[in-house]
C-alpha cells in the first residue's frame, strides 16, 4: 500500500511539472502532429485590427457629433486658455486691490492663505470671476463640445460593442464549418495540450467575419 501511494505521489508531482512546464512554455503558432486537432487558437488583437476600420465604416458618426469636429476640438482649447487667461488677470485684479497687495502676480488657482486672510472685498471679488458674464459664456461653449465628447464616446462603445459581437458570431461560424470543438484567444496560457498541437485559424476568421453581412447599430 505505501509502494502505491509512493508511485500516485510520484505521478501527482511529474504532472505538476508537466503542467507548470506548459504554462511556462505558452503555445506554438504552427500545427505539429499526425492528426488535425479539434481545437484552434485565434489572435484577437489581429482579427480586431482587421475588422475595426471595417466596422467603424459600417458605423459611422452621426453628423451632428462628427461635421467639422477637428475644428470644435481646437476651439475648445482656445475657449479654455481664454477662460484661464481672463481668471488670472481677474485674480490679479482682485489681489492689487487688496491692501498691501501691490502689483504681486498671481498663478494658478486662488492660495489658501489669501482666502483665508482676505478681506470681505477681497472675497468679493474673487466670488465675482466665477459669475463674470464673459467667463459664463465662455464656459458654456466649452460645456457644449464637452458634451459632443460625450456623445462621441457613447458611439464608441457602442461601436465596439458591435465588433465584438460580430468577431464572436464569425468565430461561432468558423468553429462550427471546421469541426472545432473549441477555440481559444492568445492571450490565457495553455495548461494542458495532450497531442502538443496548436492550429491557429486566425486567418480563417478574418475571412469569415469579412465574409459575414454587414453589422450596424
Amino acid at each position: 500500500m505505501f509502494a502505491r501511494l509512493a508511485r500516485l505521489a510520484r505521478l501527482a508531482r511529474l504532472l505538476i511539472l508537466a503542467v507548470a512546464t506548459l504554462a511556462l512554455g505558452g503555445c506554438k503558432d504552427v500545427f505539429q502532429g499526425d492528426s488535425t486537432p479539434d481545437w484552434a487558437l485565434i489572435n484577437t488583437s489581429k482579427i480586431q485590427a482587421a475588422v475595426r476600420d471595417i466596422v467603424k465604416e459600417q458605423n459611422p458618426y452621426p453628423a451632428d457629433i462628427d461635421d467639422n469636429y477637428q475644428a470644435k476640438q481646437q476651439e475648445y482649447s482656445r475657449i479654455n486658455e481664454q477662460i484661464s487667461e481672463l481668471k488670472r488677470s481677474s485674480m490679479q485684479r482682485c489681489l492689487g486691490q487688496q491692501s498691501g497687495a501691490g502689483a504681486r502676480v498671481f498663478e494658478g488657482s486662488v492660495p489658501q492663505a489669501i482666502t483665508s486672510a482676505a478681506s470681505p472685498e477681497l472675497h468679493a471679488c474673487i466670488k465675482s470671476i466665477e459669475t463674470d458674464e464673459l467667463i459664463l459664456d465662455l464656459k458654456a461653449k466649452a460645456k457644449t463640445f464637452t458634451e459632443l465628447q460625450q456623445r462621441r464616446r457613447e458611439h464608441d462603445i457602442k461601436v465596439q460593442k458591435i465588433m465584438d459581437e460580430t468577431i464572436r458570431q464569425a468565430v461561432a461560424s468558423y468553429a462550427v464549418k471546421n469541426d472545432l470543438a473549441l477555440i481559444i484567444t492568445n492571450e490565457p496560457s495553455i495548461a494542458y495540450n495532450k497531442a502538443n498541437q496548436v492550429l491557429d485559424v486566425t486567418g480563417g476568421v478574418i475571412t469569415q467575419v469579412l465574409s459575414q453581412p454587414e453589422a450596424s447599430q
